[in-house]
């Protein structure tokens, strides 16, 4: 997926802004009022032109940052996105089950443990913090769980993004587990630059 990427300013760039140039626009707007944070603020809302190329104000860059976030919108949708994660845990309960099953007539405690899997949560991230207390009788079923949940985190922030934001994403492609992550994950560091620009914080832009 196509990644939008703003960077700090370092000094390597090859844009040298001349001074006379700057203080010639501003001018500019100074002729519109006698303000200058009020000029100063225009300037930096509008951007300029220097030597053929297009300085951008914050203007231009804000609509450039939400085109970007609403292509994705267009392009993407997220109803299987923890498609993926809910059917390794399906997985993984039905096989700790069958080895309940197998255990009835020898091990005491067998169908307690089945009626605890039988009053899962329905929403995953809280099935799977159930499940970290309790104890498997089957061996591969419990390493696969242990591997699942290394992904508690991103599976709970991914259904409380998909609870706020889903039915923004309308798109035709539908984004798997993976996929997913890294679009919620893209999308929140474009919505802190949003927040960043809007609100001046120049020094934070790192992304």
């Amino acid at each position: 997926m196509p990644t939008l990427r703003y960077t700090r300013w370092d000094g390597s760039q090859k844009i040298r802004l001349d001074a006379d140039k700057v203080f010639e626009k501003l001018s500019e707007y100074l002729s519109y009022t006698d303000d200058i944070r009020q000029a100063m603020d225009w300037l930096t809302r509008q951007g300029m032109d220097f030597e053929g190329t297009r300085i951008v104000g914050l203007d231009e860059m804000l609509e450039e940052l939400r085109q970007e976030m609403r292509k994705r919108y267009r392009d993407f949708n997220l109803k299987d996105a923890l498609g993926d994660m809910e059917r390794r845990l399906e997985d993984i309960v039905d096989r700790e089950r069958q080895t309940l099953q197998s255990l009835k007539s020898q091990k005491p405690g067998a169908e307690e443990k089945e009626r605890q899997l039988s009053r899962m949560p329905r929403r995953l991230s809280e099935a799977i913090r159930k499940l970290e207390s309790y104890e498997f009788e089957d061996a591969e079923a419990k390493a696969d769980f242990d591997a699942l949940l290394e992904e508690y985190e991103n599976i709970r922030d991914l259904e409380n993004f998909k609870d706020r934001f889903g039915q923004m994403f309308h798109g035709p492609k539908s984004l798997n587990y993976d996929q997913a992550v890294e679009l919620m994950r893209e999308m929140e560091r474009l919505k802190q630059l949003e927040q960043d620009l809007m609100s001046g914080n120049f020094e934070t832009i790192s992304l």
